[in-house]
Order: structure tokens, then C-alpha cells, then sequence
């Protein structure tokens, strides 16, 4: 059974009748009789608060208060009676054996009565939710517990991390679950569009959704529903100018953008650094995977690295090949520690290769761009097809291989005079000349 009860505030307030007559004035008043404080109660509760504020005395919270001053100000010779305003909030309790306790407040009655048809409905369905988790815990709260509990790599980017902290510290991580709607979270994209690429946003919101999910499987907090997934809020598309296709540019006047790169790197003083930078051009390898590679997994004499399970950003295992120059870099580094880059850091190794980008002067180029540098020659210097490259990268599927492709036109110009030239070739052989295939 449902109890909706009205926690609006009782008032204490002077009546326009004259004073109690002394049979009912309260014990205390100079000759009235002893006062019986249930008939005081019923003889001095108002049906309606007055009009007038100004004749209000007292607001207090419960029923035994408004009593006790009432009884008080009635002995002083004041004629008061006392009530509680309709206003709300209304407080609903619902309480059933074999089910958690539920409580729930709301600013209008109508809403409360609702709210209670809907539970005791489930109740008797024997469905009943307990929401009272997802009341009182804020969207910032689930997003920090997840960052917490998260098992951080030292070793590793912790990109995950720095979001999610900036994700709770915007105002729209201040809802309560059950209060959170799929509007909100469509204003919080809308506001980052202004300010980050579509990829950014579509990278906030699946976090988002990804901890909500985690936080309904894992910690049992019950939800109605997923508000952040992309069929209640849509993501933006992520269009040409969302993908990185920076490379290292070639030029017909000076150096090129490669050769000040390795002029840069012959002012480092910390070889470790140096030999980062080379591998992460000549073996694609992200950072991360570099940072966690260990000198039994590098096979200088066949030429590869081995990138164990686990350590690698989709966690399969793949060789990365090493070119000599790569062979030779590694050969000048001691081999003393278990890592290859013992005592190197994410922050250490952004920060060098920040002083490098400014020797070199590389504008827009960051160190990942490296491996879309890789990938490209792959398909620009090698006749390997597009699975075998795949081993090398680590892509598990042609499409994000395409994204870290960027072909030069001038390759492709001449890979398309080389194909007309062959096609030639080929016709001539079969005693088929150009004209008599060529469309009039």
C-alpha cells in the first residue's frame, strides 16, 4: 500500500476571532484550568492559512512543533491556530514484504500518485526495480568510480583517464541518473562541437555510454534505460576533416620535412629518444607498444619485433619488420634493462619529441602521424598487398587500414601511367591496339 504524505511546512498564525475563553485557554494562563493538548489541537487547527502573510508567526516542519508553539503562544494570551500548507513536497513510501522500502519525493501531488500507481503495478508483477541507487548517485560520480577502479598501465596512454575527469567536472555530469535525459546529453554535444572535432564528441558520448552500460552489469546500480547510446542521442558524423593525413612532406626547394626531422634528432642528447622517434617511423609500432617491448621479444638478426599478446592496443600478437637503419638504432642502445626504453614514460617521450617537432619545425605533426607515415610507404614502396600490410600494422579490417593511408599524388599519377603503359603492353601482345578498344 502506498502512503503519500504532505511534507509542506506547518504555520503557526493569529486568528481575527478574539482570544480562547479560559475553559480552553492551555495550562500555565493565570486562573484557566488544566489544558488537555488534544482538544487545544482540535480547537485551534485552522482548515484554511490566512490570507495574509503578515499574520503568520511561525513556520516549522512538523505537526507536534506547530503544537507545542501554538499551546505556547495561547499562554501568553495570543489567539493563534496552526496548519499545514498543501504546497508539498509529497512524499510517497511504498512498503511490501519480500521488497526493498521505496521512497520517493515530488514537488506535485499529481506526479506523486502516478509515480505510486506505476510501482505498486510492478509490485504486483512481481518486476519491481529498486532506483534508489540511480537517485542518489550523479553521472559524475559513476564517471570518477570508473576512472578509479580502472587498472592503469603506467606504461600506457591514459587518455581514457584525462577524459573522464574532464567529462565529470562539466555541469552536465551534476544530474542524477534516473534525472539524466537524452536531451542533456544532446546539449553537452552540441556545447563540445563549438570547441573539438566531431571524433572528439563521438568518443565522449560512447564513453559515456560505455560506463553507464558497465555501471548496470557491474555494480547493479539499475537503470531505465541507456540514455548516452546512439539511439537516443545522435552522434556526429565524422567527416574528411575529422581524420588525421598529415605526412612528412617532400620538397623541391631545401630539405624536406624528413631530413630536418633526423637533423633534429642529432641534437638530442638522450639516445633512447632518438631511437624512439626512428622506430616509430621505420616499424609503425604505436608508443605504447614501444614503451611495453622488452629486448627478448627484439630479433635483430632476423630482423623483427615480436609484439607479445597483451601488450599491443587490440591485445593480438604481430611482428613489426626492422629496417637497418631501425637495426642499427637499436644495436646503439645497452641492453641492461628487461625494456628497451627502461625509465621512459608517455609524458617524457611527449615532451622530447615536442622539443624535436620545434627543431625540425614540423607544424601540425604529432608522433602518431609517424604511423600513418609508416603505413603509407607500405603501399607507396612494396608490392605487398593490402592483408599482408595489415600484418605489419595490426588493423583487423581493411577500413580503419584506408584511414591510415594517404597516398601521394604523385604516386598515384604514376602508378596510373605505369598501369596505361602495361595495359599497352598487354594489348600489343594480343594484337590489339589502342584504337580499336578505345570508345569514339
Amino acid at each position: 500500500m502506498a502512503n503519500i504524505i504532505n511534507r509542506a511546512p506547518w504555520i503557526v498564525f493569529r486568528n481575527d476571532a478574539p482570544a480562547p475563553s479560559p475553559a480552553l485557554a492551555p495550562a500555565g494562563a493565570a486562573g484557566a484550568p488544566e489544558c488537555d493538548p488534544l482538544a487545544f489541537a482540535k480547537r485551534c487547527k485552522a482548515g484554511k492559512p490566512p490570507k495574509d502573510q503578515a499574520c503568520v508567526l511561525f513556520s516549522v516542519g512538523t505537526q507536534e512543533q506547530a503544537l507545542k508553539k501554538a499551546m505556547a503562544l495561547s499562554a501568553k494570551g495570543e489567539s493563534v491556530s496552526y496548519t499545514q500548507l498543501e504546497t508539498g513536497p509529497w512524499q510517497v513510501r511504498i512498503r511490501r514484504f519480500g521488497f526493498p522500502d521505496q521512497f520517493k519525493t515530488f514537488d506535485a501531488k499529481k506526479m506523486a500518485k502516478e509515480w505510486a500507481t506505476l510501482r505498486e503495478a510492478e509490485f504486483h508483477k512481481r518486476e519491481m526495480t529498486d532506483y534508489r541507487e540511480g537517485d542518489r548517485t550523479t553521472l559524475g560520480q559513476l564517471l570518477l568510480r570508473y576512472r578509479d577502479e580502472l587498472r592503469v598501465d603506467p606504461l600506457a596512454d591514459n587518455s581514457l583517464q584525462h577524459r573522464l575527469g574532464k567529462i565529470a567536472r562539466h555541469k552536465v555530469a551534476e544530474y542524477k541518473m534516473t534525472a539524466l535525459r537524452p536531451t542533456h546529453l544532446a546539449e553537452y554535444r552540441n556545447e563540445r562541437l563549438k570547441v573539438v572535432k566531431p571524433a572528439t564528441v563521438v568518443a565522449e558520448l560512447s564513453y559515456i555510454a560505455s560506463v553507464i552500460k558497465h555501471a548496470r552489469t557491474e555494480w547493479d546500480i539499475a537503470l531505465p534505460r541507456n540514455v548516452a547510446t546512439a539511439e537516443f542521442v545522435k552522434r556526429p558524423k565524422i567527416g574528411a576533416e575529422g581524420e588525421r593525413t598529415r605526412r612528412l612532406e617532400k620538397s623541391e626547394i631545401g630539405a624536406t620535412e624528413e631530413e630536418r626531422l633526423f637533423q633534429a634528432l642529432l641534437r638530442v642528447r638522450n639516445p633512447a629518444l632518438r631511437v624512439f622517434v626512428i622506430l616509430a617511423l621505420e616499424t609503425g609500432v604505436r608508443r605504447a607498444e614501444l614503451l611495453r617491448l622488452k629486448w627478448c621479444y627484439v630479433f635483430l638478426e632476423q630482423g623483427y619485433l615480436a609484439l607479445a599478446k597483451g601488450t599491443t592496443k587490440n591485445g593480438h600478437a604481430r611482428q613489426a619488420p626492422l629496417s637497418p637503419l631501425a637495426i642499427n638504432a637499436l644495436r646503439s642502445l645497452p641492453q641492461t634493462e628487461e625494456l628497451v626504453f627502461a625509465g621512459e614514460t608517455r609524458d617524457s617521450i611527449k615532451c622530447g619529441f615536442a622539443r624535436i617537432r620545434e627543431w625540425a619545425g614540423l607544424v601540425d605533426f604529432r608522433l602518431h602521424d609517424l604511423r600513418h607515415e609508416f603505413t603509407s610507404r607500405l603501399f607507396e614502396e612494396t608490392t605487398l598487398r593490402e592483408f599482408e600490410i595489415q600484418v605489419f600494422t595490426g588493423h583487423r579490417d581493411s577500413r580503419m587500414l584506408e584511414r591510415y593511408t594517404h597516398l601521394r599524388p604523385a604516386f598515384m599519377n604514376e602508378r596510373l601511367k605505369q598501369s596505361r603503359l602495361e595495359m599497352t603492353a598487354l594489348r600489343a601482345v594480343n594484337g590489339v591496339s589502342v584504337a580499336q578498344v578505345r570508345p569514339t
